[in-house]
Order: C-alpha cells, then sequence, then structure tokens
C-alpha cells in the first residue's frame, strides 16, 4: 500500500481507491486502481469487494454505494439489479428481495407489496390478483386465496338471477 519516488528516504500511502501489493514497491505508478465492484482506504495492499447491497461502478472507488430500494445486489457488484414482480426490496442497501405475501402483489422493482382490493386474492409472490370465482366474495382486501372468501348466500344469488337487466342504447 506504498512507494517510494526516485531518491526518497520514505515511503508515501498510495491513495484511496488503489492498492500496491508490492513490497519495496517504487514508483506510484506501482499504486493500482481497484477494480469496479471494489473499494480501498489509503495505503491499501488490497482492494475489498463491496457488501452485498452495495456497488461501485467505477474503478478506483474509495467507497461502494447503496441500492435504493426496489432493487438489489451480491457482493462484489457494479449495478445493482431490479426486483422481479411479485417479490419487494423495502430498504435502501437490500442483498436480496423478499416475496410479497399472500393477499398482496407486486410489480417488476417496487418497495413494497400493494394488498389486492376487496373481491379479489392472490397467492404469495403474485404480479396481479384474481377476481374471486363465481358464487364467492371477499369483503375485505387483501384476501388470501379462495380461503378469504365466502359462499355468495343462495338467496342473493337468486335474487340477482331475477333482477332485471336495463339495456342502454347507445345515441345514433
Amino acid at each position: 500500500g506504498r512507494f517510494s519516488s526516485a531518491n526518497s528516504a520514505s515511503c508515501e500511502a498510495c491513495a484511496a481507491g488503489k492498492y500496491s501489493a508490492a513490497t519495496a514497491s517504487a514508483p506510484a505508478s506501482n499504486c493500482h486502481n481497484c477494480d469496479a465492484g471494489e473499494f480501498s482506504g489509503v495505503a491499501a495492499n488490497a482492494c475489498t469487494a463491496c457488501p452485498q447491497g452495495t456497488i461501485s461502478t467505477a474503478s478506483g472507488s474509495t467507497e461502494c454505494t447503496d441500492c435504493k430500494g426496489g432493487s438489489y445486489s451480491g457482493g462484489h457488484a457494479v449495478v445493482c439489479l431490479t426486483c422481479d414482480a411479485g417479490t419487494f426490496a423495502a430498504n435502501d442497501g437490500a442483498a436480496s428481495c423478499d416475496a410479497c405475501v399472500a393477499g398482496q402483489y407486486s410489480g417488476e422493482g417496487e418497495d413494497s407489496c400493494k394488498d389486492c382490493v376487496a373481491g379479489h386474492f392472490s397467492i404469495a409472490s403474485s404480479v396481479s390478483c384474481t377476481l374471486c370465482p363465481g358464487g364467492k366474495y371477499s369483503a375485505a382486501a387483501a384476501a388470501v386465496a379462495v380461503v378469504g372468501m365466502v359462499r355468495v348466500p343462495a338467496a342473493a344469488v337468486a335474487a340477482a338471477a331475477a333482477a332485471p337487466v336495463i339495456v342502454v342504447a347507445s345515441g345514433a
């Protein structure tokens, strides 16, 4: 992590973002940039991989940057990856995305899941909600599969079937 100039009696530290693994190193050109996905402080003899949830996009980095909510990274990364639909990453610096629970859904790159509206349901990791099947309904939001629904009373089904249908003609 150090070098010496010609005719110098002492060694100087490599700058942050650079390293030198050589012993008895001379000149400053022996200090090399850390690769993208790595960083270093002053006088480093090696670079350190960016931890999970962070990235460095350029060589010679002195620090790693957190991935934003809705994205994640493994270690030693140069780009943050977008969470798939049906998953989310709530916080900056996520190492992975979490699955939406049953009764919720998400699109790609989300930092949270949304509840299904009343009359709809979903299973875990859903990208959308499904309308309750015929003869069943859900009065509450975030229904969990058919378990969150109740059977429509027979009297209500009969009344709906007997109700007159009104057709409105559009003007010509």
